[in-house]
């Protein structure tokens, strides 16, 4: 198992959430509480990288000097997802639970359009050529022309529960997969002009799903992260449950990795290789390599964050990840062992908690929403 080690590492906000005295059930010292890294993704380009923050803003980085190039005072309440285009480096779309999604001009940090759903958003994907945006809402998923603004139509009868995730097929973009907290994955022809009749098919997976995707020869496969820190592998148009992964902690354990949760999922064309990206309680994470039959821990990334990892983006074989001890991170992937250079407000984030008292509150469990 290859061991990575971080060459750049930001601190992406000092600021500090605001706390209710009833919100605070302790008498430890929470100085050291901070904003999350929420998400992050990197355009088009490569040029950029977007954050997301548990303070409601969209940080941007340079991917070459690793210096914040802009602040997005993105929305009022907590951002759901961000993405960007992928035909135009300078589009990034966002949503939120104040029920707006919006789509952003970076160079000149605007709003270039705003689509009002007036509730509560838990994901999104553009497909269409980026003209249609679907939307994860509670018990249905809306469609908006992107174009007009305007609303084509909405799906409300195959989920009972939060949508937590809507992905387009990379392959067949007329195809949409869906998750939600009653346990289901569902597949749609979009192509289709009644629900009934778009639906495809429809998987179990027995509890909560946190995140889906598509994988394999064609996409065919798709994968699916659950809230029991589980995972599955499906081919979606038989409904054909593949393989179900039930203990991964205790199975990673035997190859020496130490994890206590699951970040993410990718897969990658070229290799034909889905990697799973899993995290522990100290800040440290794993690729672990899954196939139809096995899975087996490739790769660890230590000494970067010192808090639990929120989320990762890879391009160009450098590896981001955020997390909730506000640390963007950057990993080569083409040198375990890099000489660290230190972002300096590091450096001015560990003079400020010098002498304060460390929290003693139990980890909670990973949740992403």
């Amino acid at each position: 198992m290859k061991t990575y080690r971080p060459f750049y590492t930001v601190v992406t906000t000092f600021d500090q959430p605001t706390l209710n005295r009833e919100d605070i059930d302790f008498d430890e010292d929470i100085v050291n509480e901070h904003h999350y890294v929420f998400e992050c993704d990197i355009n088009s380009d490569g040029g950029t990288i977007g954050l997301s923050l548990s303070n409601n803003n969209i940080n941007l980085y340079s991917a070459e000097t690793y210096k914040q190039c802009q602040v997005l005072a993105a929305h009022s309440q907590q951002i759901s997802h961000i993405r960007f285009s992928a035909l135009q480096p300078n589009t990034l779309f966002s949503s939120s639970s104040d029920g707006t999604l919006k789509i952003w001009d970076t160079r000149s940090s605007s709003e270039a359009a705003v689509i009002q759903i007036s509730q509560e958003i838990f994901d999104f994907d553009v497909g269409y050529d980026e003209t249609l945006v679907a939307v994860g809402l509670e018990e249905s998923i809306q469609f908006h022309d992107i174009r007009s603004n305007k609303k084509l139509g909405q799906y409300s009868d195959s989920h009972s529960d939060s949508v937590t995730q809507v992905h387009f097929n990379p392959l067949k973009p007329h195809i949409l997969a869906t998750s939600s907290e009653d346990g289901l994955v569902c597949v749609y022809d979009t192509s289709a002009s009644a629900e009934d009749e778009a639906l495809v098919s429809v998987m179990n997976a027995d509890c909560s799903v946190r995140q889906i995707g598509f994988f394999g020869n064609e996409y065919a496969g798709l994968y699916c992260l659950t809230g029991t820190e589980t995972m599955n592998l499906w081919h979606w148009e038989g409904a054909q449950r593949i393989v179900s992964f039930e203990n991964i902690k205790e199975s990673c354990q035997n190859f020496g990795a130490d994890i206590n949760y699951l970040i993410g999922c990718s897969y990658f064309l070229d290799q034909d290789e889905l990697i799973l990206f899993a995290g522990s309680w100290n800040g440290s994470g794993c690729g672990i390599r899954v196939t139809p039959t096995t899975m087996e821990p490739a790769t660890q990334f230590i000494e970067g964050h010192e808090s639990v990892i929120r989320c990762y983006c890879l391009r160009n074989n450098k590896l981001w990840t955020g997390g909730e001890d506000s640390r963007l991170c950057c990993w080569d992937m083409l040198n375990e062992n890099p000489s660290m250079i230190r972002s300096s407000k590091l450096d001015e984030k560990k003079s400020y908690c010098a002498g304060k008292k460390k929290s003693t509150v139990e980890m909670r469990q990973f949740k992403p929403y």
